[in-house]
């Protein structure tokens, strides 16, 4: 089970001159944990990812996946979950095959069966002239290197540009399209019972988590 305190959560949030945290959304995030677990300061008392999801939301839950340095690996399998359930709407338009080298380098790092430099590699061949524009912005999160700050903001990101891909999914022809909002429905379900895995480092997660302890 991935487990964080309150105190990691607040060390990793970025603050102002004052020591606060630097924006409003930063502000509402904090607050929003505060006020579910009943406390006014943090502390380091445990705090499952699990919790934070049932109890604050998908968007909190994907906010504070940054507060779990040491669970790399399965949070990029995560990460790449997300990135092939959007693969076959990218594809609809168009073969990509950077986006697919991408999704498979990224993976095999997390398994232990790559290295940073494949993934470096399948990153630069990355095409940013070749439509469907937006697969750019997934092949590029999820070759993030976790050495890079970036990286902290992984999944979050991956989430979203996974969730816009579906909002623009092929024949919906307005923003109240039913067949387009069912889409999205489902890929909201589907990405949030993924979650619930890596929360519980259910199957692979697990597996590959155990890499990240050895």
């Amino acid at each position: 089970m991935l487990t964080t305190t309150l105190q990691t959560i607040w060390n990793l949030l970025p603050k102002d001159e004052n020591g606060e945290a630097d924006s409003g959304s930063a502000q509402l995030y904090w607050q929003g944990l505060l006020e579910a677990l009943g406390k006014t300061r943090p502390d380091d008392d445990p705090v499952t990812l699990l919790w934070i999801l049932e109890n604050c939301g998908m968007k909190s839950a994907l906010a504070t996946t940054d507060a779990f340095p040491g669970h790399s690996r399965a949070i990029r399998l995560y990460a790449c979950r997300c990135a092939r359930y959007a693969q076959p709407f990218i594809e609809h338009y168009s073969e990509v095959k950077a986006l697919r080298l991408a999704i498979e380098a990224a993976e095999k790092l997390a398994r232990g069966l790559g290295n940073a430099d494949e993934m470096a590699d399948a990153a630069s061949q990355i095409d940013f002239d070749q439509p469907p524009y937006y697969w750019q912005d997934i092949a590029i999160s999820v070759t993030i290197s976790d050495d890079s700050p970036d990286f902290a903001h992984i999944v979050t990101r991956i989430y979203q540009e996974v969730i816009e891909v579906v909002q623009n999914l092929p024949g919906r022809l307005n923003p109240y399209s039913l067949a387009g909002d069912a889409a999205e429905a489902k890929c909201r379900e589907d990405l949030r019972r993924e979650f619930i895995r890596l929360c519980k480092l259910e199957g692979e997660y697990g597996e590959v988590d155990l890499l990240d302890k050895t």
